[in-house]
């Protein structure tokens, strides 16, 4: 079953819950790259003051369908100065964001200017065995959409969809699921079993003036494809998580010392 935004929403918290305790109680987090807002919205709903940004990117893929769907008010900003004030959050919240990030060194600053002294960021990033998993996920997903494109040609394609349209969207589909990068074998797939390493990480977070104060696997098995999302529950996760790898690690950093802005 190959499935979208609503099942990554489900996915997306339950891997904030699994993480929830890194979090001072009441704390005013600002989450940066807060997409739909689904994230800073629970975050509000377990007591916490919460502020969501995103960049407003129009070419970015997701871009139109973050901006289309927000449960959440996200405020939108052009360039690399975060609308926030100074000193002006206990925590900073990021989610599947840091490897998008052009400058890193740059949001960085931003990130030490608005933090309150002794204040920090709790990062959440995709792993090894997410890049490793996401590649081979992607060949049954490729599979499965080139089922369903004989499938609807075939017999009968979906409401709304001629079938010449729904050939082409689902071998669309399969296409994107076996060459477009980053999600199978293009050219980000080997760089990233290099860039998503724990020593990788925390070598760019000290490099860029955090100091990591401690990680951990968030414990949730998941690949880019989102081959069976929210049909395959959180509890089933865990155990995968165990036996095949966490798809994601979060750490919580500190600004170093005369680091600066």
């Amino acid at each position: 079953m190959i499935v979208g935004a609503n099942d990554l929403n489900r996915i997306r918290i339950w891997e904030l819950e699994a993480i929830l305790n890194e979090f001072p109680a009441r704390a005013d987090v600002l989450e940066i790259g807060a997409g739909t807002g689904v994230q800073a919205r629970y975050l509000q709903e377990h007591g916490y003051s919460v502020q969501a940004v995103d960049r407003r990117e129009s070419g970015y893929r997701n871009y139109a369908h973050y901006a289309r769907n927000r449960v959440f008010p996200v405020q939108e900003y052009e360039g690399e100065h975060l609308p926030v004030a100074d000193a002006s959050a206990d925590v900073v919240y990021t989610s599947h964001c840091l490897m998008y990030v052009r400058n890193l060194g740059s949001l960085s600053g931003e990130m030490r200017r608005v933090l309150r002294p002794g204040g920090y960021a709790v990062h959440v990033v995709p792993t090894v065995s997410w890049r490793f998993w996401t590649s081979l996920a992607s060949f049954p997903m490729a599979a499965m959409a080139l089922a369903r494109a004989v499938a609807w040609s075939t017999w009968r394609p979906p409401r709304n969809h001629t079938r010449r349209g729904a050939w082409r969207d689902a071998l669309a589909a399969g296409y994107a699921a076996l060459i477009q990068p980053p999600l199978a074998l293009g050219p980000h797939a080997g760089f990233e079993l290099w860039r998503f390493r724990r020593g990788r990480w925390r070598r760019s977070f000290g490099e860029n003036g955090f100091t990591v104060i401690r990680d951990r696997p968030v414990g949730m098995f998941g690949t880019g494809c989102l081959l069976f999302g929210s049909a395959l529950p959180a509890p089933k996760r865990q155990w995968l998580a165990k036996l095949l790898g966490s798809s994601s690690r979060v750490y919580c950093v500190r600004p170093q010392s005369g680091s600066g802005r």
